[in-house]
């Protein structure tokens, strides 16, 4: 005669699938997130660039616009133009309130050196870019403003 069990069934996962498990996810972790935070720093450089051409366009613009021109490229910041632009209210032209990753002091050579595509600027702890430039050791050339 067979018994017949009549308890109940244990539920659950063992020990071992659950490491498997968190194993699983350590290593998805591990290859992803440094990728993701890559992605985020090459948005972050492609926006430094961006905002380094409307800056340029904004010089442009504005002499173009006005009889007394802007410094030369070698001489004028990026705080140079934008104030400027916002004493002469010529700011239908340029908009450059949102110009928040590239420093002040940055001069416009250096703007058109990080939008020429030859050089990969290079974004400081801070956030903002400050006229370095990734060399090609993967380290960073100094500023020379």
């Amino acid at each position: 005669m067979k018994l017949i069990k009549k308890g109940k069934k244990k539920k659950g996962f063992t020990l071992i699938e659950l490491i498997a498990v968190i194993a699983i996810i350590g290593i998805l972790a591990a290859v992803l997130v440094p990728k993701v935070f890559g992605y985020m720093q090459d948005a972050k450089k492609s926006k430094v660039v961006a905002q380094a051409r409307s800056v340029l366009m904004a010089y442009e613009t504005y002499n173009a616009k006005v009889t007394i021109p802007l410094p030369e490229p070698k001489t004028c910041t990026v705080k140079k133009v934008k104030d400027e632009i916002a004493n002469k209210k010529l700011t239908e032209y340029a908009d450059l309130d949102g110009i928040d990753l590239v420093d002040d002091n940055v001069t416009l050579d250096k703007l058109k050196e990080a939008t020429d595509g030859k050089k990969e600027v290079k974004i400081e702890n801070s956030g903002k870019w400050t006229g370095a430039f990734e060399d090609s050791t993967g380290g960073n050339t100094t500023p020379s403003n």
